[in-house]
């Protein structure tokens, strides 16, 4: 028994033995009791997100939001339901291969005459017979896509991942998994089309061929590769930058590699750049991604399960809404009158150019003492972080009722096999902390209780949740934004060795004052993304010290 775990007391019942079971293949754990915190014990979102996959596999049905309220087996137990066939029904496509002719029969999740089929197909890569689905944009999805149109000479969601190899073979390796994974994923073959249409659609193809774009450098010694590796970073933030929305597949591949020659005599990197857009891939997808090419490539493949397809997503966001989103973000609102806008920041349709960062690692000492918080007060790290910025928030607004963006992972309130399933999920909704006279304990407990509120609605438009506050028609109810994210670092050299070394990567959004928080693990990166009149590196110190008072005030 660790630290963490309660006096162990073993399943009564073959239902929190299954329970029971889930949670020590998930957590890693070799017992778990019915009366162990599942969050006590190092569960995190992403982990729920697998003990729902778990139990769906077994014929069980579990919500997100009971586990973050019911966090012990006992407790969830009680709340697990059997999973019937209206629940498990999924989407069909109905398109069958080498088809010559798609009917609007054939399209369930879009209504399309066949003149508007025809025109499709007629401007498609391949013709009719390489078009694999059609049908709608997500939410977030269109929100990207007027992004995207709106700022024609720069697109903030172009996502650049920089890697660098160690030889010629590794790198054409990786490529092909590259393609691998693009043949795999349906969404990864996607393209967004929107001109002439009464409603942007994606349209996916049977097969997409990954662009590649190979140039050649030399070098005489390591300066030399220095100064290649930064032109290589600068390419990523080329304010020229675009992927063609209209031709998929939406993600590029620029490879870079030692001219071989006499003067080229040292053992020099090979580098690849991709770029993705992110309206057709999120940080969970882009991990899941980066996950597939490793077990690629390291003759692993057989092992990865076949993926769903993104339209069944697509199919659960068309469904009726069971949930009043309406009433509940009113509630949540009321009262909001004025935007919260830290240091007067009001422009949240900017292009990403005026944008400057700064990242750091917490230290040893902090990242300890939250995760011990974290577990005394049987509370979430996100929980941590959503206060402390919340902190932040109110002191450079000079506000005490404040309300900023939580980057919600959208998959926990879709009943299909969604863990392995690339595709735009994100959506960013209100999450508003009142500090006005709150002991930290409160304070904690608040923000714990709002976002687990909040994850039913998870997928609702922000465009929805701002009507139902009282902001003025065109002011944003909120320009500061936080996301926490879960992200993966290679284990192993070997594993670098097979798959490439990321040496840079970097999302971007239009909003002008954001925090991006990587939890490794046992240790947290932040990033401080902020309009260029603000200075980052001081506003990243106020995180800091807003999470030292907080764990401080927690003690």
């Amino acid at each position: 028994m660790t630290q963490v775990q309660a006096e162990y007391v073993a399943p009564r019942n073959a239902t929190e033995k299954q329970l029971c079971e889930i949670w020590q293949s998930v957590l890693g754990i070799e017992q778990v009791g019915i009366y162990d915190n599942f969050f006590t014990l190092g569960g995190h979102s992403l982990l729920v997100m697998q003990v729902i996959s778990q139990a769906r596999k077994q014929n069980f049905s579990i919500q997100a939001r009971t586990v973050f309220c019911q966090p012990t087996v006992a407790e969830l137990a009680a709340h697990v339901s059997i999973l019937d066939s209206e629940t498990i029904t999924l989407s069909e496509n109905l398109i069958p291969t080498e088809c010559a002719q798609i009917k609007p029969e054939m399209l369930p999740l879009v209504k399309l005459s066949q003149t508007e089929i025809n025109r499709i197909a007629d401007g498609f890569s391949g013709g009719m017979r390489n078009i694999q689905d059609i049908y709608p944009l997500a939410p977030l999805q269109s929100g990207i896509l007027f992004h995207h149109m709106m700022h024609k000479a720069y697109d903030p969601y172009i996502m650049p991942v920089l890697m660098k190899f160690d030889s010629a073979d590794a790198l054409q390796n990786f490529a092909e998994a590259l393609q691998i994974v693009i043949d795999r994923h349906d969404v990864l073959r996607t393209s967004i089309l929107w001109k002439a249409l009464q409603t942007p659609l994606q349209v996916v193809a049977r097969k997409a061929k990954l662009r590649i774009d190979k140039h050649r450098y030399e070098a005489r010694n390591e300066q030399d590769v220095l100064l290649i590796e930064k032109q290589m970073k600068a390419l990523t933030s080329d304010l020229g930058c675009q992927i063609d929305l209209e031709s998929g597949p939406l993600l590029t591949l620029q490879l870079n590699q030692p001219v071989e020659s006499k003067t080229n005599t040292g053992n020099f990197p090979h580098y690849a750049l991709i770029q993705v857009h992110h309206i057709v891939i999120d940080h969970i997808g882009l991990e899941i991604l980066q996950q597939e090419i490793q077990f690629i490539l390291t003759g692993q493949a057989e092992k990865l399960e076949k993926p769903a397809p993104y339209r069944q997503f697509i199919a659960h966001v068309q469904q009726p809404q069971k949930l009043d989103s309406e009433s509940f973000f009113s509630a949540q609102l009321q009262g909001i009158n004025d935007s919260t806008a830290p240091y007067g920041l009001l422009n949240v349709q900017g292009d990403g150019k005026q944008i400057v960062e700064c990242r750091r690692k917490l230290s040893e000492k902090l990242a300890k003492r939250l995760c011990e918080q974290a577990q005394v007060h049987s509370i979430s790290l996100a929980t941590l972080f959503h206060t402390a910025w919340a902190m932040v928030v109110a002191a450079c607004s000079g506000q005490q009722d404040v309300v900023f963006g939580s980057v919600l992972s959208g998959r926990f309130t879709h009943n299909g096999h969604i863990d392995n399933m690339l595709g735009l999920f994100i959506n960013t909704l209100p999450v508003r902390v009142r500090l006005q006279g709150k002991s930290a304990q409160f304070l904690v407990q608040q923000v714990q209780q709002s976002l687990s509120d909040l994850m039913p609605y998870e997928q609702t438009s922000l465009a929805v949740a701002q009507k139902c506050s009282d902001i003025p028609d065109g002011a944003p109810l909120f320009s500061s934004v936080l996301n926490y994210r879960h992200t993966h670092k290679w284990e192993t050299q070997t594993q670098t060795e097979v798959a490439g070394e990321i040496i840079f990567s970097q999302e971007r959004s239009n909003y002008p004052f954001s925090l991006s928080v990587d939890d490794l693990g046992q240790a947290f990166e932040l990033e401080i993304q902020v309009d260029a009149s603000i200075n980052a590196e001081r506003v990243l110190g106020y995180m800091q010290s807003a999470l030292s008072q907080l764990v401080f005030a927690l003690q």
